[in-house]
């Protein structure tokens, strides 16, 4: 019986009973310590502050067809499917009608996912590159992004404070950072917040590029902002909608 790995990642919100999980990736991260309040701060912001959960899973790769039907079928907790991209249509609804979801797609192949246990799964095997079974799974935390809500002076209206954004070196260059920050702009969106801001250290110019991509410019530099760390100077980094005039 042949074994793999596969991975999936998820978003999780940051609770009481995980806070730590928050605590031990800022250690890893950053070398600026965090106070209470700042992670009081990332709880009261509800779905602002997000961990980024890595799905590590052991599966068989060794499904077999049924010879007499022409469907393949297997035993365990989960099941993916790889599938290409040139399945007719009329395949997928097949797929969808036995409780297989769309889970990531790359240039040449789709993967769908389903609960073995619940499906006694059936496929054709005709469409189908490869099939495995999930027989265990644990996550890890490999990222978060952590946010502050404030209210503007002089109104009622809310702007968002990104305190930290970070990913652990292994797992740069896979789109989680994109992940969390598009998460982020998106709730901005969905709430009518005009405003999203952060501080970067001046000579951070990976992160500078990485969200002027997303629109942030400097709108600000700080002269030893930091205490204990070089250089101490930072630039704030501002996101504005369309309709936001600047001060």
């Amino acid at each position: 019986m042949g074994a793999g790995r596969g991975v999936s990642i998820s978003l999780d919100g940051v609770r009481d009973k995980n806070l730590m999980q928050l605590k031990k990736l800022n250690l890893a991260l950053f070398p600026v310590r965090y106070n209470d309040k700042y992670y009081v701060d990332a709880l009261a912001s509800g779905e602002f502050t997000k961990l980024v959960l890595l799905l590590r899973a052991s599966h068989d790769a060794t499904v077999k067809p049924c010879l007499s039907d022409g469907l393949v079928m297997g035993n365990g907790l989960f099941a993916y499917a790889r599938v290409s991209t040139n399945t007719p249509v009329y395949a997928f609804k097949d797929f969808a009608f036995r409780g297989f979801k769309l889970c990531a797609s790359l240039p040449s192949s789709f993967y769908f996912s389903a609960c073995a246990l619940c499906l006694r799964l059936l496929l054709r095997i005709t469409y189908v590159m490869s099939l495995f079974m999930i027989s265990y799974y644990s996550d890890i935390c490999v990222g978060a992004i952590a946010c502050r809500l404030e209210k503007k002076e002089g109104g009622g209206q809310v702007r968002v404070y990104i305190m930290t954004l970070g990913v652990l070196a292994p797992y740069r260059g896979l789109g989680i950072g994109t992940k969390l920050l598009n998460h982020v702009l998106d709730l901005c969106s969905k709430q009518n917040i005009s405003e999203v801001y952060l501080h970067v250290q001046t000579n951070n110019e990976d992160a500078i590029n990485f969200y002027k991509k997303f629109g942030f410019e400097i709108t600000e530099t700080i002269q030893n902002y930091y205490t204990n760390i070089t250089p101490p100077d930072c630039y704030v980094l501002t996101r504005y909608t369309a309709s936001t005039t600047k001060k």
